[in-house]
């Protein structure tokens, strides 16, 4: 049960609680800052791993007083600097720091979910009263659950004091530098956009059947979009990516990034309409996951499945896919930029296989669909 991702600046709202709309933000301040920052600003970072599990903890602990049934908590504190790029030119750089949380709770098989990044306990008093609210009007619903304590199989190294501690300026050094890189290797090439982060964060889950999960991690990502142009003729867009969590790959995935930048833009110049044929096509990865992996895993969903939505009911154990394809769900694998060794109800990521060699060997669930 249960192979989410962590979200991004505020809690990710649990399917079920999006399906039934009663949803609650509550909002305070966090630290932004924008524009250019000097070179020696301060980098206040996340929380630690201990004091985001506390502050989970404490939200159940205020939701059960409230009168919640059963309740779980999830709190994500991230620390990010960001410089961005605009028609091949560094538009701003910028940092923010914020600390949230999203409190789900049941009362009577009735979900109602608030999220705050008001952390005191004035604010956690207060989140647990707006899902408790949001709850009792509801439908109950048996399957509304929460999965219990299970091991924890080991926990990667997603931390590196390098890349959590990189500065605004240091950041902006970087990424222009990048940004010049991969415009000096042709005249012909444009970046309409982009940008290069760092960023870390910690996270932790908590609920009222016992389970206690916290990780911390750290990354550096960027992104190039653009096109080549040549004697007025357009390319079509280009799209490069990288991701990493060690700074000394830095140099190396930077010069990477860049140069296949570089190709797939100037490879879009002189592009003509092709001749229909039967036969073997060779397709980009990304190509590969838009038309052939992204519909297996909507059709894996057990959602999907449950409502009747996805072309794969029934076929469980049946063939898919040519048997050249095999698809692995690998949650925890540190070259993941959503990594992490639990997913958004604290249930232990592993390693499983989806389709082997073709064959179709599982759906994807979370508890509530697990309990159908």
């Amino acid at each position: 049960a249960g192979q989410g991702g962590r979200g991004g600046a505020l809690p990710p709202v649990p399917g079920d609680a999006r399906r039934e709309g009663r949803v609650a933000h509550l909002q305070g301040d966090h630290d932004q800052d924008h524009d250019h920052e000097p070179a020696d600003a301060e980098v206040t970072g996340p929380r630690t791993e201990a004091e985001v599990l506390e502050a989970a903890r404490d939200a159940v602990k205020h939701a059960l007083k409230a009168g919640a049934d059963l309740a779980e908590a999830y709190v994500l504190s991230s620390h990010g600097v960001d410089v961005g790029f605009e028609k091949s030119d560094v538009l701003s750089s910028s940092a923010e720091d914020e600390t949230s949380l999203g409190l789900r709770i049941f009362k009577g098989s009735r979900l109602g979910f608030a999220a705050t990044n008001i952390m005191n306990a004035d604010g956690l008093d207060e989140a647990a009263r707006e899902a408790l609210a949001l709850a009792v009007p509801g439908v109950a619903d048996p399957h509304n659950i929460l999965p219990g304590p299970r091991a924890l199989d080991g926990t990667p190294n997603l931390w590196s004091d390098a890349v959590a501690e990189l500065t605004v300026g240091e950041v902006t050094e970087r990424g222009s530098a990048w940004l010049a890189q991969a415009l000096a290797l042709d005249p012909r090439l444009g970046v309409d956009s982009g940008s290069f982060q760092a960023g870390a964060a910690s996270w932790a889950l908590a609920n009222s059947l016992g389970v206690e999960r916290s990780c911390r991690g750290a990354s550096a990502s960027g992104v190039l979009f653009g096109m080549a142009k040549d004697e007025g003729h357009v390319g079509s867009f280009a799209y490069e990516y990288f991701m990493l969590r060690e700074l000394k790959q830095l140099d190396e995935k930077m010069t990477e990034a860049a140069a296949l930048f570089a190709k797939k833009a100037l490879g879009a110049l002189g592009a003509r309409r092709g001749e229909a044929f039967r036969g073997p096509a060779i397709l980009d990865p990304e190509v590969v996951f838009e038309i052939l992996v992204q519909p297996l895993l909507y059709g894996m969903d057990a959602s999907a499945v449950r409502k009747g939505r996805s072309r794969l009911a029934g076929a469980l154990g049946r063939s898919v896919a040519s048997e050249l394809l095999t698809l692995e769900d690998l949650g925890g694998d540190p070259r993941g930029a959503s990594a992490s060794p639990f997913d958004r109800e604290g249930v232990p990521r592993s390693p499983r296989t989806l389709v082997e060699k073709g064959i179709l060997a599982t759906f994807l669930y979370n508890a509530y669909e697990a309990s159908w």
